[in-house]
């Protein structure tokens, strides 16, 4: 946050990496979490469970040398790089919900429709506004000549990206789901808040307290 903060603030290309490469090394620990918690039985064996961190880390050490040495100011490159991530990322949390009890496969469902569209709308919305940019600005100073300045930033694309992100928090919270049903210690659901935009996991008694306690009042 604080690298996006700099560059957004500065535009040089020092804080830019402080913006696109934390989106690689926050990635690595997702695809490690995600592994971890859809393959239980790797964290039994720390052979398998080291060779993973050691080789993501790698994955991490070589785009961070790359991106600031040899592909420096190839944003192409970064792209591709976080984008096999999530990819690894979506394959191993299919996975997950696929082999998840059927009871939890309906929250688990909605949490990584959510995650996945949100960033897929993201991304795409990005790509728009880096590839159309003078398009789109020109669009943006005709709605504002026609009196429609109040509805332009709507049409900062890059924006929405960051809007999108909260298809991260969805990401966290099914990676936390998906844990629980390898270990069942208590019944969880999901609750969505701020207007269905925010997942909490909550422990179902607790949902049941809660509902029981309105109805008393």
């Amino acid at each position: 946050m604080l690298g996006s903060f700099a560059f957004h603030g500065t535009l040089l290309y020092g804080a830019q990496l402080l913006d696109e490469l934390p989106m690689i090394w926050a990635t690595c620990i997702f695809v490690f979490c995600a592994v971890l918690a859809v393959f239980p039985t790797l964290a039994l064996s720390t052979t398998l469970a080291t060779t993973l961190r050691l080789g993501l880390a790698l994955y991490s050490l070589v785009v961070t040398l790359l991106y600031t040495t040899l592909l420096k100011h190839t944003p192409v490159f970064h792209e591709v790089a976080y984008g096999l991530l999530v990819f690894l990322l979506v394959v191993v949390l299919t996975i997950g919900v696929c082999r998840a009890p059927p009871q939890q496969r309906g929250v688990l469902l909605g949490l990584f429709w959510r995650s996945l569209l949100s960033y897929g709308v993201g991304f795409a919305l990005w790509n728009v506004d880096n590839l159309f940019c003078g398009h789109v600005r020109d669009l943006r100073a005709q709605m504002s000549q026609a009196g429609a300045t109040a509805l332009t930033p709507v049409l900062q694309l890059h924006m929405w990206w960051h809007i999108a992100q909260v298809g991260s928090y969805d990401c966290i919270t099914l990676l936390v789901m998906l844990d629980h049903c390898n270990h069942r210690v208590q019944q969880l659901t999901v609750q969505y808040t701020l207007g269905g935009i925010v997942p909490l996991v909550r422990a179902c008694k607790e949902i049941a307290s809660t509902s029981e306690d309105s109805k008393s009042t």
